[in-house]
């Protein structure tokens, strides 16, 4: 029988320790690994859900932008209302919000240009109104369908404005 110095004996020991603790970690790893609960996708839909976010980014743009429909708040506006002859001057105090095609659309819609485009076109629309074409729900159905139409071919975007929510839409005397 062959015996090691106590140098080479030491050393092989430690040897065998070191890869005793690394098998032991990679089983520990390994044990987790297989634990952790994974949803039930199939590669198909995995594929299919890879496809269908290269489709929806833009170029220019490397932000993820969604393809279902998106709302936008619009600050809200006070606007003076046109006078009639003999009548008390009124304001209109408006809070609007917009259904978007998509989030490119308010991508579109924050460019500081078609925000000031967009906020001068509702002022000039509502301020040529008086308070009686503002009042009534036939009115402000008018109203709505309106804006809804100038703000999509005025800021050109291609129908991107689905709906026009009207949140306040109150008319008082000043």
């Amino acid at each position: 029988m062959k015996r090691y110095g106590s140098q080479t004996g030491a050393m092989e020991l430690k040897q065998m320790i070191i890869i005793g603790i690394i098998a032991l970690a990679t089983g520990a790893i390994g044990a987790i690994a297989v634990s952790i609960p994974v949803s039930p996708m199939t590669a198909a839909q995995a594929d299919a859900d890879s496809v269908e976010e290269e489709e929806n980014a833009t170029p220019e743009d490397e932000k993820f932008v969604p393809a279902e429909p998106t709302t936008m708040k619009l600050d809200p506006l006070v606007v003076n209302l046109m006078r009639m002859e003999g009548d008390a001057s009124w304001y209109l105090k408006v809070e609007i919000t917009l259904e978007l095609r998509d989030g490119q659309v308010e991508i579109d819609l924050m460019n500081p240009v078609k925000e000031a485009q967009m906020k001068d076109l509702l002022i000039t629309y509502l301020s040529g109104k008086t308070r009686e074409d503002v009042g009534g729900a036939e009115n402000k159905e008018f109203i709505r369908r309106h804006l809804l139409k100038k703000l999509n071919m005025d800021l050109e975007l291609d129908n991107g404005i689905t709906r026009l929510y009207f949140v306040e839409f109150v008319a008082m005397p000043q």
